[in-house]
């Protein structure tokens, strides 16, 4: 299994669901690890570089005690010099508004506890091969790239170096200084350099939502990216386009 060396940290209050769950992660290969609180976990996080190596997936409670699992989860998804691991909810509350509201806060996943720990499980795995994917293989779609997996470097396209690590595009040396949404948008634009990316490829991928609101929102991110382009490397000014309203492309 893709998934067998990466880490899954369980943050839950309720320790008999947490021991069920850990007994069969560890069966499938993950080590694990467990908090009570976001309090613990975030100390963690924050403090300890060598508890964030190979965390590949975050299985988040969101009635947690004291700080809450929303505040975990923008604390997660808003960290800079990461590797930024897959969130899946976890959450007793089956409510659509609910799950809308944690898929835009950037949860990759919201499964309700209705859902079976086997089921659950079965997920957790594919979120683990789609962090190991992002992290630590040479994504398809874009001719010849170098890699360099100490420092977390793609160079897609010569002269584009992408750090996945701080989550950075740098263009002829010259950092784009992009937000986690437009690095997410131009990084898989440039993975798929001359072909057309649906709007509501990019709406699933990245938003995990598509709705009317999401594609609004990409287009206004697209703008921005586009200024940016225009304003630190004119030689890429035009080289993400519209394809017919359908969706966008990125061509050198």
């Amino acid at each position: 299994m893709e998934g067998a060396k990466s880490k899954v940290v369980i943050v839950e209050d309720n320790r008999d669901l947490t021991f069920h769950m850990g007994y069969f992660l560890v069966k499938d290969g993950f080590d694990v690890d467990d908090f009570e609180d976001g309090e613990s976990f975030l100390k963690k996080w924050d403090n300890d570089p060598s508890f964030c190596k190979n965390l590949a997936v975050v299985i988040l409670d969101i009635g947690l005690p004291g700080i809450s699992g929303v505040e975990v989860l923008e604390k997660i998804k808003t960290t800079k010099n990461k590797q930024i691991p897959q969130i899946v909810v976890y959450s007793a509350r089956d409510d659509l508004e609910e799950k809308r509201r944690m898929i835009e806060l950037g949860a990759d996943l919201y499964l309700d506890k209705s859902v079976s720990i086997e089921e659950l499980v079965s997920n957790v795995i594919s979120q683990a091969r789609i962090f190991n994917e992002l992290y630590h293989k040479n994504p398809q779609g874009a001719g010849n790239r170098k890699f360099n997996s100490e420092d977390a470097l793609f160079e897609p396209i010569e002269g584009i170096i992408i750090n996945t690590l701080r989550r950075e595009i740098v263009v002829d040396g010259i950092n784009l200084d992009l937000t986690n949404k437009e690095y997410e948008i131009l990084n898989l634009l440039i993975f798929n350099v001359g072909n057309v990316v649906p709007y509501s490829e990019i709406a699933q991928k990245i938003y995990k939502w598509e709705s009317a609101s999401v594609i609004s929102r990409i287009r206004m991110t697209t703008t921005r990216i586009r200024k940016k382009l225009r304003d630190k490397c004119p030689r890429l000014k035009d080289s993400v386009s519209s394809a017919f309203g359908e969706g966008l492309t990125f061509t050198v």
